[in-house]
């Protein structure tokens, strides 16, 4: 067998592919998105269809969304046959956000609910903590909670996308992200406006929130402002975000909560008739302003980076089967696409940047009036600045596959992928192997860090990611073998800080070794 700090899977692929493996990576998510969605809001913005800012993308193609199971239990899939036979097949058997994150970022499907892990609860490996053993800066940007299902399954690992507060302590301080960003605040309500009393739920608790404030840095701290140090800064100014986004005053690390509660405008009080005529509030950054900033931090690192930007109140609307505030979303979500763009051209590193543009779920069945039986009605075009003819024919997720595009080097991995043909939509993926994709350009890994303990007499724990399902580990402490330990985790309560432990992992013939974990 072969001991080696990091494997790079690109023998698998032809050597063109590994020439052509990419420095950067930014995986686009619209949450809830689906082709129609697109279509909707092409028409609206353009009058017409293909308009949108990826619809040029060289690599075009479906994905399917489905679990490993739901929570009922029962294994999904997806059936081309019925999906277009049968207009109620697509809306029972659903994934969630959760475990589709997980898929992305993991190259595994799990059950509806979990983060990160498999359906038997083990960490696996996501493409963050591979971008982290490669050298790379890493983060996550979105429009709602900073610790919701989408953003913490690129960076964490938990049984259950409901634990809110032990998923944000493991993205703050376990993850060892570079940049996260979102909503969350727990001292505003959802129209930006301060309230008398803190709601600290969608945060994760009210000790979390003075850790922040107590250990790291604000951004008027000019030594950390300009590059110094590891902690956080740590800023819900919208000013802050626009002058990062500027390039002024780049910090190495940024956590923004921007000062909302659950999203950054979707679920403001007041009606929208149509999409942007109620005012956002000015003290409120924007998906696109977030996202420029953490590229100016992530672009900083020599070896590159991943981000995930995530248009996660796109799903929010559809729930609520809100169309002006879906295509609101959506403009909103093109506008980063756009930019986020702009800024790799004029940085001079687009050439280098695969861009990944998908969804983790449909979610409203969302499709023209008279839709039944096996007759599926496009939306109709009304012309420009004018909401197209549909209708919502769920208020939860569908099985429907969504659309996927990509661009830049590497990308045309994902061909190979598209081993699968559905009668309408042509070739598709399956949405594990966004990250499969990435693992094959990038490599594999373990990586091991501290579990979330949620009191201070708790077990102290490590763990190690599993770069694959079956994988065997092997924990060793000053460089000696740690006798009966087996798993993926190591109690650690009884050991001197200074400790050194690191764990191999092995997958079949190849075993990985890990980081080495210092006890604090």
């Amino acid at each position: 067998m072969r001991i080696l700090n990091f494997v790079f899977l690109s023998i698998l692929v032809s050597a063109v592919f590994a020439q052509k493996a990419p420095k950067n990576i930014i995986v686009f998510i619209s949450d809830g998105g689906g082709y129609n969605h697109v279509l909707a809001t092409d028409y609206y913005l353009m009058g017409d269809s293909g308009t949108a800012p990826f619809a040029d993308f060289p690599v075009q193609m479906g994905m399917s969304t489905y679990s490993a199971s739901n929570e009922n239990g029962s294994t999904t899939s997806y059936d081309t046959r019925l999906a277009w036979t049968d207009f109620s097949y697509n809306t029972d058997g659903y994934t969630e956000s959760a475990a589709s994150a997980t898929a992305m970022a993991t190259g595994y499907k799990t059950m509806n609910g979990r983060v990160g892990t498999s359906h038997n609860g083990i960490p696996m490996t996501n493409v963050s903590e591979i971008a982290r053993r490669r050298g790379k800066a890493y983060g996550v940007v979105t429009s709602v909670q900073f610790n919701h299902a989408t953003p913490a399954g690129f960076l964490v690992h938990n049984m259950s996308r409901n634990n809110y507060d032990a998923l944000a302590w493991e993205m703050i301080l376990s993850s060892g992200a570079d940049v996260i960003m979102g909503a969350g605040s727990p001292y505003h309500d959802n129209d930006g406006l301060e309230v008398d009393t803190p709601c600290f739920y969608q945060f994760g608790s009210e000790s979390l929130y003075t850790y922040l404030l107590e250990n790291n840095h604000t951004y008027d701290d000019q030594l950390v402002a300009s590059g110094g140090g590891s902690n956080w800064v740590f800023s819900s100014s919208r000013l802050v975000v626009q002058e990062i986004a500027r390039g002024k005053n780049v910090p190495s690390r940024l956590f923004v909560l921007a000062p909302v509660a659950k999203t950054l405008s979707q679920l403001r009080s007041d009606t929208s008739y149509i999409p942007g005529d109620n005012r956002i509030n000015e003290n409120i950054p924007s998906l696109k302003e977030m996202s420029l900033a953490a590229l100016q931090v992530l672009s900083q690192d020599r070896e590159g980076f991943f981000l995930m930007i995530e248009g996660g109140a796109i799903d929010w609307a559809n729930h609520d089967n809100y169309k002006t505030r879906m295509i609101e979303e959506y403009a909103s979500f093109y506008q980063t696409v756009e930019a986020v763009i702009h800024f790799l051209e004029v940085k001079g590193i687009l050439d280098e940047t695969m861009i990944i543009i998908t969804s983790d779920h449909e979610c409203g069945n969302l499709w023209g009036p008279g839709s039944e039986d096996n007759n599926f009605v496009l939306p109709k075009n009304q012309g420009l600045g004018n909401i197209p003819e549909m209708e919502y024919y769920s208020t939860d997720h569908s099985n429907q596959l969504v659309p996927f595009y990509a661009k830049g080097p590497g990308s045309e991995i994902y061909l190979q992928f598209a081993d699968e043909v559905d009668s309408v939509r042509g070739s598709y993926i399956t949405n594990s192997e966004v990250a499969l994709g990435i693992k094959m350009l990038w490599g594999n890994t373990t990586y091991v860090y501290e579990a979330f303990r949620d009191s201070a007499g708790a077990p102290r724990y490590l763990i190690a990611t599993a770069p694959c399902p079956n994988a065997k580990f092997q924990w060793y402490f000053n460089g000696l073998e740690a006798e009966g330990v087996s798993g993926w985790k190591i109690d650690v309560s009884s050991a001197e800080p200074g400790t050194v432990f690191e764990c191999y992992v092995t997958c079949g013939e190849i075993v990985y070794k890990s980081n080495k974990f210092v006890l604090k």
